[in-house]
């Protein structure tokens, strides 16, 4: 029999309803990956990367999200207005004015840039500075902003040159320079000289990272963009390295350099993540390798905190992400393992991958990729951690008990769609508490054809974990009501049907008063409902407001004591 719940709240449970503040957080929107992100001074957030607009499906290799210091979206661009024929954004930066600048490559090969306002709106676009010089970055580049706002974009063109860009915070070309790419032995692929990261340093110059047939490098240049040294690192014995992604350099606190990319042993998609640490002279003093086990785990990225350094692959592929803790002399003293249940039924199933790592401004850092979720859709992502690193056991698309219906908020509605789905059946989760924390549980799902089946929201209904809908779930809605919790999606309810009160007195007397309650009118009758819930508000202390109580009947609603 389907269960019906006559649910009444007072005032008093208001004062419960208090908001969650985190520090760690996750957003996640449509979406392919984020191939950049940036802090501004107040702590908010831009992301750029591969996503697109949803309903209208518009595909943007520059999508701009700007995001506040809790996560919460701002404001999207979806890089239509820039006048180029074709951009990818590789980068982006705060322009100091709440807006940010968007640097990336135009027509498959020329360097560019854009600017965009505190609101998300285009300002202005430039190319005209790009010669013959700086036309051919083929294997699309990367930059850095020095510590003067000055933008420095650097990368490899098809003659195997080093092309290098100054960019002034207007727009206009400060300097240009190029330099030969060391091709002195066999080289694999491209991989071996490509750009792997550049960074600012603290003397107000630059360091690039490439690399060369056997050898990573790094180049260092001053403020004046003069070279000072470079510097080769070895591939280990029998194995081939390189360093797919762009931001796989950083400058450490004692003026050194972490400089992480992906090990090839030889062995057929067999893959490792690598960190090297060196002096402030480009001296190497350690070089780690990473891999937990899965065949495919590369791309490594690496931040320092507190004297030690934490480093992820891109890919651990047990729908998971995969970090180390590493001590100062680059060995794994902890691990780090954040559970994303995606996709697991059928392509996606990898958890996250992560594209980069970032400080964050509180002594905590950011994650930047793409994941998979259950409905093995991609996603535009970035991870905020706590300020001592850590990260809550689950972060997306998590159960908090009591919240039956997942719209942010523990109340009265989560008791009707216990009611609605009661006795239906799925996958128990491995915490079954009720606790008022974001619970980790796979998506439940029911058979569409022979052949697939699709999700539902059910797991968020099963409040006490046990794999079915029933009277128990209840309990965590009555522990947790009036509670919240971070990223409340928004909340919606019936709207236009009027309840109300329909007193024969205006005047309440003293002892015992009766106040009918009633639901719909002639206008807006009710002829079908699942439950009805609303709060009684008492202003008056001529009112004891514990004496209040509900009192019903029979009905065609339910009986009295259902």
């Amino acid at each position: 029999m389907k269960n019906y719940y006559l649910v009444f709240s007072f005032m008093i449970l208001a004062a419960m309803c208090t908001p969650v503040e985190a520090q760690s957080w996750g957003y996640a929107r449509e979406g392919h990956w984020v191939q950049d992100i940036a802090e501004d001074a107040d702590g908010s957030v831009f992301a750029l990367g591969l996503s697109w607009t949803d309903p209208l499906f518009f595909y943007s290799d520059n999508f701009v999200v700007k995001l506040d210091e809790n996560g919460e979206e701002l404001w999207t661009n979806n890089g239509t207005e820039p006048s180029f024929d074709f951009f990818t954004g590789m980068n982006v930066f705060p322009s100091g004015d709440g807006g940010c600048f968007v640097t990336g490559y135009a027509s498959y090969a020329t360097p560019a840039m854009y600017k965009l306002d505190a609101d998300g709106n285009y300002e202005w676009d430039t190319e005209s500075w790009s010669s013959g010089l700086t036309s051919g970055l083929l294997y699309q580049g990367a930059a850095a902003q020095l510590i003067d706002g000055r933008i420095v974009i650097g990368g490899l063109d098809d003659d195997l040159t080093y092309n290098f860009v100054c960019i002034g915070t207007d727009g206009s070309l400060l300097a240009e320079f190029d330099m030969l790419a060391d091709t002195v032995g066999f080289a694999f692929s491209y991989y071996d000289f490509k750009e792997t990261g550049i960074t600012a340093t603290a003397d107000g110059g630059f360091a690039f990272s490439c690399g060369k047939p056997g050898y990573r490098t790094l180049m260092k240049f001053d403020a004046d963009l003069n070279w000072e040294w470079t510097n080769d690192y070895a591939h280990a014995a029998d194995a081939w390295e390189y360093g797919q992604f762009n931001n796989g350099l950083k400058q450490t606190s004692d003026g050194g350099y972490l400089l992480a990319g992906s090990v090839s042993d030889g062995v057929m998609f067999t893959y490792q993540g690598s960190v090297r640490k060196m002096d402030a002279d480009g001296n190497l003093e350690w070089v780690t390798y990473m891999n937990h086990g899965a065949d495919w785990e590369e791309g490594g990225h690496a931040v320092e905190i507190d004297g030690s350094y934490i480093a992820w692959t891109q890919d651990s592929g047990d729908n998971s992400s995969y970090g180390w803790t590493l001590n100062a002399d680059g060995v794994e003293e902890d691990s780090i393992f954040i559970p994303i249940i995606n996709c697991s039924w059928g392509f996606g199933e990898t958890g996250m991958e992560v594209w980069l790592a970032e400080l964050s401004s509180d002594g905590g850092y950011y994650l930047a990729g793409r994941q998979y979720l259950e409905d093995c859709n991609q996603r535009f992502t970035v991870l905020k951690s706590n300020a001592d690193g850590s990260f809550p056991d689950c972060v997306f698309n998590c159960v908090w008990p009591g919240d039956a219906n997942n719209d942010g908020w523990a109340d009265a509605d989560d008791l009707f769609e216990i009611g609605i789905n009661y006795g239906a059946e799925g996958f128990p989760r491995e915490d079954t508490g009720i606790d008022w924390e974001g619970k980790l549980a796979r998506a439940w799902m029911e058979e569409d054809t022979l052949f697939w089946y699709v999700l539902n929201d059910l797991k968020y209904t099963d409040s006490d974990g046990d794999g079915v809908v029933g009277d128990s779930d209840t309990a965590a809605v009555v522990a947790n009501l009036g509670l919240d919790h971070p990223l409340n999606t928004t909340r919606t309810s019936g709207m236009g049907v009027p309840v109300y009160f329909d007193p024969a007195i205006t005047t309440l007397s003293t002892g015992l008063n009766q106040i009918p309650i009633l639901l719909g009118d002639v206008m807006t009758p009710v002829d079908d409902i699942y439950g009805i819930a609303f709060t009684i508000e008492v202003e008056s202390e001529n009112v004891d407001a514990s004496s209040l109580k509900i009192f019903f009947g029979d009905s065609w609603m339910a009986g009295a004591d259902e």
